[in-house]
């Protein structure tokens, strides 16, 4: 069952990517539906890191989505025809946004 959902939440991700106008809002929501359960970390947490998440493009969401889902096949996919800002934008946010968020 597990596998099942990361599959539909892979999908969603993956159509979010091909359809721009709907990713922003689509990464926000399963970065906060999934924030507790794969980061361990409380909903005014996990609402922090989604608020930060808001300020990046979709296509940075896109991939902290698959990063924050532990979904690597995915966040393959999504790295190789990102631009090298987008990477290092959605690095530096894994590495630093979560422990900011941390202490809320």
């Amino acid at each position: 069952m597990k596998g099942g959902v990361r599959m539909l939440i892979a999908g969603s991700i993956a159509g979010c990517v091909a359809a721009p106008a709907l990713a922003a809002e689509e990464h926000l929501k399963l970065l906060d539906e999934q924030c507790g359960v794969q980061l361990a970390m409380s909903a005014a947490q996990c609402a922090c890191i989604a608020e930060k998440a808001a300020e990046m493009n979709d296509r940075q969401q896109a991939l902290v989505a698959a990063m924050v889902m532990k979904n690597i096949q995915l966040a393959s996919q999504l790295q190789l025809d990102m631009p090298m800002p987008d990477l290092a934008a959605a690095g530096n946010f894994m590495a630093s946004v979560p422990m900011q968020c941390a202490g809320q």
